[in-house]
């Protein structure tokens, strides 16, 4: 975690007063350059890159459980919080999906009001007709609703 800080700020700062603030050697901060990713580091990429496969598959919408059980069913041995944990590092999110919640009982409904303006919306003089937009409210047909 020093050495990602020093190896960022280091075109602006000294390295030696960089290391020096954290207290960490120059030599070690070399050394930390040159070496290569443990296993572990390429084991958790390699899993990124499964788990982002089956998110996009799902169209963004499985969380862990569900990627975990998809990570099983192809061969891969991982703990259901290790998935979590690289999912979390990695910004990977379900996307949660809203839930139609019934408003009004259709049984009971009453029959819609008249056209009483027969789509005439021009008047004389002000506030004489009111008309009202009820295209935000969300129905069973999809996202938008037109009128005609």
């Amino acid at each position: 975690m020093k050495y990602a800080f020093i190896k960022k700020y280091r075109r602006r700062h000294a390295l030696t007063h960089l290391c020096a603030a954290l207290n960490v050697s120059t030599s070690g901060y070399y050394d930390w350059l040159d070496r290569r990713p443990s296993e572990t580091q390429r084991s958790n990429s390699s899993l990124i890159t499964k788990i982002r496969c089956f998110h996009q598959s799902s169209r963004q919408t499985y969380g862990s459980p569900r990627i975990h059980k998809d990570l099983i069913a192809s061969g891969e041995s991982v703990s259901i919080n290790r998935v979590a944990k690289l999912m979390r590092v990695a910004g990977i999110q379900a996307k949660m999906a809203k839930r139609f919640v019934i408003t009004t009982n259709s049984k009971n409904t009453l029959a819609p009001a008249l056209d009483q303006l027969k789509r005439e919306f021009r008047t004389d003089r002000p506030n004489q007709a009111w008309v009202s937009d009820t295209t935000f409210i969300r129905t069973r047909q999809g996202s938008g609703c037109t009128l005609q």
